[in-house]
């Protein structure tokens, strides 16, 4: 999907949003996007595989509060069978525990602020919308949202990540094969694990490592997350630990919630958060 397409399911998102009722949403849609009903539909499942319709009901309250009961009995092994799922959290299915077992989780001091590494950087265009990805060698370092008029800050928050690395910009789209891997809806585009490397503080890798944990398609509350990594008086720490996440989607901070089920707080908008679980939700 290009960049423009995610725009028209953004918008069709946020008119949602802004409870105008149905039919006034209906016809907002329609005038902002120059697309009937049926268009909207066809772009849907496109993208998600799945209309309008069926899209939101993966986002409504009560499916909702089922995942976050799923993700209770998941980490308290209250139930076997989702005990199974437990590190699936890419779209990889089960070689995405090969993903954490071959990634590299590195806070060495040496290397912590890319001393010697050599990083570099384009911009793909991704199922979310355009998206910024760093690697260094064949390790993922980095990947975030990029909106418009938004690449210049996108590209300062990696240099402070990285403030001694050397930064490429890299425009012959050479790692368009990565991208594939980590939007992959299916098994075949994963032939080979995904490595990550990640400099962080040692609360906030154990934070990344719990979230790659996090089975595809489900979610959440900050309180589980925290509970689950044996902190349960530490919900403000963990929630600064998610939304520290250096690599967006891959290590799947937009899985977690308000344990209220609203869905909020992504430093890349709560629209994409939405996006992003919705078509998670309707491809798992």
């Amino acid at each position: 999907m290009n960049p423009i397409e995610y725009q028209t399911i953004a918008m069709v998102l946020d008119t949602l949003d802004q409870d105008n009722g149905e039919a006034a949403a209906a016809t907002i849609i329609a005038h902002r996007s120059g697309l009937s009903p049926l268009a909207i539909d066809q772009l849907f499942t496109r993208w998600a595989g799945v209309d309008l319709r069926r899209f939101l009901q993966a986002l409504s309250p009560g499916h909702i509060r089922r995942k976050l009961a799923e993700s209770a009995e998941l980490f308290t092994g209250a139930n076997p069978a989702l005990q199974a799922l437990a590190g699936r959290s890419h779209a990889c299915d089960i070689r995405c525990s090969l993903l954490q077992r071959h990634a590299s989780l590195s806070s060495r001091q040496g290397r912590q602020q890319g001393a010697g590494l050599t990083i570099s950087h384009g911009l793909y265009p991704s199922p979310f919308g355009t998206c910024l990805l760093a690697v260094s060698g064949e390790q993922i370092c980095h990947l975030s949202f990029v909106d418009e008029g938004q690449q210049g800050k996108c590209l300062a928050e990696l240099r402070h990540h990285w403030p001694q690395a050397i930064l490429i910009a890299d425009d012959t789209m050479r790692q368009q094969e990565k991208i594939r891997q980590i939007f992959a809806p299916d098994t075949d585009a994963c032939q080979q694990p995904l490595s990550l490397l990640l400099s962080g503080t040692s609360f906030q890798l154990q934070v990344w490592q719990a979230l790659l944990t996090l089975p595809r398609g489900s979610m959440i509350s900050y309180q589980g997350l925290a509970e689950y990594l044996g902190h349960p008086a530490a919900t403000r720490a963990v929630a600064n630990g998610v939304a520290a996440n250096p690599v967006g989607f891959l290590i799947p901070c937009h899985r977690v919630i308000l344990k209220t089920g609203e869905i909020h707080n992504y430093r890349w908008g709560s629209t994409r958060k939405k996006a992003m679980l919705g078509w998670e939700a309707c491809r798992t």
